[in-house]
């Protein structure tokens, strides 16, 4: 903008918009091009918006969202992120009507659930160059809890299987007979900050459809990226 229309806009006369847009110049809240003769906001002003974006609860965020896709599925919903390299339940949303075996989940709100055999924990892996994701593993007690793998070669292989279709359908691995849909959750910086995963028990879910389910939790994803500030098309 030209002084004169942040004067206009601003409406205050030339002489006071000019002393505050020197002031703003000083602060680095706004740059000015010598060629155009035009001010525009600085890094200052960027990293405060930046600062408004990374503040946004999560779970607030998402909550509405999330509430609404449990109902409509009929299926029960995780959110986690990771935190100090551990997959860390941060909600845990089930539908109003009533579900079956439920009670025979694993995870609780703060819980941890291992990287290795949980949809979320192995999209969270994805998202590393194959030298991290093994030598991570290679330092982590890859339990057996079903029908777990517990190869690194096996866990590696899916890994990059993940990276091409970015979800996961994990088919009991760490609950028994539970399977869930699992997509991530980027933000502004297009990163991956947190993962949903959408399940029910076996014979639940493979009447819903893996496509129909997968579609579902994949727009649900998409919508509360957004709300972060992502720009990634591809969810």
């Amino acid at each position: 903008m030209t002084l004169k229309q942040i004067a206009d806009e601003s409406d205050l006369n030339k002489s006071t918009a000019l002393r505050m847009t020197t002031t703003l110049l000083n602060e680095k809240f706004l740059s000015y091009n010598e060629e155009t003769r035009k001010y525009q906001l600085g890094y200052c002003a960027l990293a405060l918006g930046i600062s408004k974006l990374a503040s946004i609860d999560l779970i607030e965020v998402s909550r509405p969202i999330l509430e609404e896709l449990a109902n409509r599925s009929n299926m029960f919903i995780h959110l986690a992120i990771l935190e100090d390299e551990k997959v860390v339940v941060i909600s845990k949303i089930f539908p109003k009507a009533r579900m079956q075996n439920t009670t025979q989940l694993m995870s609780q709100i703060g819980g941890i659930l291992p990287m290795h055999c949980t949809g979320i924990g192995l999209l969270f892996l994805s998202q590393h160059d194959d030298k991290y994701c093994r030598e991570f593993l290679s330092r982590q007690p890859l339990d057996s809890y079903t029908t777990t793998q517990t190869e690194i070669p096996q866990i590696m292989e899916r890994i990059q299987n993940i990276r091409d279709l970015q979800y996961v359908i994990n088919n009991g691995e760490h609950d028994e007979g539970i399977v869930s849909a699992c997509v991530p959750i980027y933000d502004y910086t297009n990163g991956m900050v947190a993962g949903i995963s959408l399940g029910a028990v076996r014979e639940a879910f493979e009447r819903a459809a893996e496509t129909h389910v997968l579609q579902m939790v994949q727009e649900a994803a998409a919508e509360i990226s957004r709300l972060l500030g992502s720009g990634r098309r591809r969810f």
